[in-house]
């Protein structure tokens, strides 16, 4: 099992949590239980990762919202009209070539982090069984795979 399984199976539980039997949640739950620390320790790797570029970002976002228009029902700024992202595309070279050096150390960073994915779990993770007949109808085939691959669909 490999890192970027730990990391399928929790969103698999997270999409799934809320279906069929007490027992499948149960279960599903207890999972992740097994797995908390392993996903806490990436999702904090990742957001360090995430920070380094946190200064283009902001600028990113401000030239956004001067050029877009806000989506009230998403609640986001968008740039839609062809002569807006022309000028956000010209405006935002300055901005990129500011931020080169945070942007390469991101980008390599996060190649070392996508690489570490694939490299094998250290701990060996004990998962409790779910039956085939406990599972629900509407389940996604995505988290069907998963549970496949690590032996807990049984």
């Amino acid at each position: 099992m490999i890192k970027e399984d730990i990391i399928k199976l929790y969103n698999a539980i997270q999409q799934e949590k809320s279906k069929g039997s007490v027992k499948f949640r149960y279960l599903l739950l207890k999972n992740e239980g097994v797995i908390k620390q392993e996903i806490n320790t990436l999702n904090a790797i990742e957001k360090d990762i995430e920070k380094i570029i946190d200064p283009f970002t902001r600028e990113r976002e401000k030239l956004i919202k001067k050029l877009g228009t806000l989506d009230s029902n998403k609640g986001v700024y968008s740039i839609s009209k062809a002569e807006k992202i022309k000028e956000f595309n010209e405006k935002i070279k300055p901005i990129t070539n500011t931020y080169k050096d945070l942007i390469e150390e991101h980008d390599r960073k996060y190649k070392e982090y996508l690489e570490m994915l694939k490299e094998d779990a250290t701990d060996n993770f004990k998962f409790a069984e779910i039956k085939i007949e406990d599972l629900p109808e509407d389940m996604k085939t995505e988290s069907l795979q998963i549970l496949m691959k690590l032996g807990i669909l049984k």
